[in-house]
């Protein structure tokens, strides 16, 4: 499971994926909670180590801000390789 949470960060993260992740905090196996807190601080830049309502509260907070912020950074870049 830690190598499918690893191939998450490396993906475009989606709304439903970040939600996923935030959900893995919650299994029992501490190396998937592990794996699952390193991507959240990966994607998302925040650190709120293994505390799912903080995570969640944060991610109800900014998803719509940072789907946006992602979506235009993706813009940016493919303009800039188009050039």
């Amino acid at each position: 499971m830690a190598v499918y949470t690893q191939t998450l960060i490396n993906i475009d993260s989606a709304s439903w994926k970040i939600d996923f992740i935030i959900c893995m905090l919650n299994d029992n196996d501490t190396e998937i909670k592990k794996s699952a807190e390193m991507s959240l601080i990966n994607i998302t830049g925040e650190n709120f180590g293994q505390n799912v309502v903080q995570w969640q509260n944060w991610w109800d907070k900014n998803k719509i801000k940072f789907s946006k912020e992602r979506t235009r950074r993706r813009a940016e870049q493919r303009m800039k390789s188009d050039r």
